[in-house]
């Protein structure tokens, strides 16, 4: 069995333990991906053998055309029963080169909605992501809304579209996020990173700080609220390569002179955030089944966002958090105003989540719901 990502931090935060899972179970397991130094300690912690091939996240002929070579060459060395590709790029030469190498069973994960990009190198996206459905034996979109979206964009696909349990590509682990897993030491760092004070409600958002996440209007909702007392939390980098991701300056600005918006790089230890945050609010414009909800989940941290494809799949309104219409200023500001003034509502809802993740989304369920399928397509195939 192939696993494949595009870089090796997919295998490591994507797929984490599931290729142990795997071998653990009988499959001979091979990880394939990129190179950098994260490689080692990965192969270490999944027990598994790493091939490395010329993948890049960038559209680059040569370079893909060398990565598709490289993973025909290792098809017919290892001659796998199953290949299965996670992340476009990875998607592509892997169900191509599979297709070339006829590898029985070619599996591609769908884990989030394509860029919406216009012209030329818009229908080049959707070419790639069209031949990759066309050369896959499976296409598994990882959530209900997601298989919807993928069966509107591609209908002749149909009887590839299949979906592995509830959804997710890999679930969340219970025990490592949960508030018995959190040292003291640690939350006392985190505290003293961002200044915490506990007659203060904290607002939590996780991820990239780019326009598609909803950090604009984000700001602007959070400008305009009218609770005193409030701080907001934003953990992720900011973008400064992808030119129509970047935020505007004064956003920017915003972000780094405001005493009361707390900007975090990036950390590790996003369950201790969670952990000290009133609400999670998650304002992203397109998603996959995001994982950021399943932690918050885990963690019992109450959720506002956006109503899209992967969130809607997790959070209900007013049952398992709060939703409003991506990229309204005007909707966050009234859910958020909502969620600070009412706790003990946000709390049950948060209860609710919670109790649904044990039943659907423990890491261990979800696991087991890979090994089931994979056994049965070696069963009927």
């Amino acid at each position: 069995m192939f696993r494949m990502t595009t870089v090796p931090l997919s295998l490591n935060y994507l797929l984490r333990g599931q290729m142990r899972k795997m071998s653990n179970s009988g499959y001979d397991v091979l990880m394939i991906s990129a190179d950098d130094d994260s490689v080692q300690s990965i192969k270490a912690s999944e027990g598994c053998q790493h091939e490395s091939i010329s993948l890049t996240r960038n559209f680059s002929i040569v370079t893909d055309l060398i990565a598709l070579k490289q993973f025909v060459q290792l098809c017919r060395k290892y001659k796998p029963t199953i290949i299965h590709t996670h992340t476009p790029k990875a998607g592509i030469v892997g169900m191509l080169g599979g297709w070339i190498c006829r590898i029985p069973l070619r599996l591609h994960t769908v884990a989030g909605l394509p860029p919406v990009t216009q012209g030329i190198k818009g229908r080049i996206f959707k070419l790639i992501e069209s031949l990759t459905f066309r050369c896959a034996t499976h296409v598994l979109p990882n959530s209900n809304s997601l298989k919807k979206y993928a069966l509107n964009r591609y209908p002749s696909h149909k009887r590839k579209m299949d979906m592995i349990g509830h959804g997710s590509s890999n679930g969340v682990s219970l025990k490592e996020f949960s508030s018995n897993d959190l040292e003291g030491d640690v939350m006392n760092e985190i505290k003293e990173s961002i200044d915490y004070n506990e007659h203060y409600k904290y607002l939590l958002s996780i991820g990239r700080i780019v326009k598609s996440k909803g950090i604009e209007e984000l700001v602007n909702a959070y400008k305009k609220l009218d609770i005193k007392g409030v701080k907001l939390v934003l953990l992720g980098k900011f973008e400064t390569l992808r030119s129509n991701e970047i935020i505007s300056d004064s956003i920017k600005n915003e972000i780094l002179n405001n005493k009361n918006i707390i900007h975090i790089d990036w950390t590790d230890n996003v369950k201790y955030f969670l952990s000290l945050a009133d609400v999670l609010i998650h304002p992203s414009h397109r998603e996959g089944f995001p994982n950021v909800l399943l932690q918050a989940g885990a963690m019992q941290c109450p959720i506002v966002c956006s109503r899209i494809v992967g969130n809607v799949d997790l959070v209900s309104q007013k049952n398992t958090g709060l939703l409003f219409e991506k990229g309204n200023m005007d909707e966050i500001k009234e859910s958020l105003e909502f969620a600070i003034n009412n706790p003990e509502i946000m709390q049950s809802y948060a209860l609710n989540l919670y109790k649904e993740i044990q039943t659907k989304f423990s890491r261990k369920k979800v696991q087991q719901e890979y090994l089931n399928y994979y056994n049965n397509l070696l069963i009927t195939t």
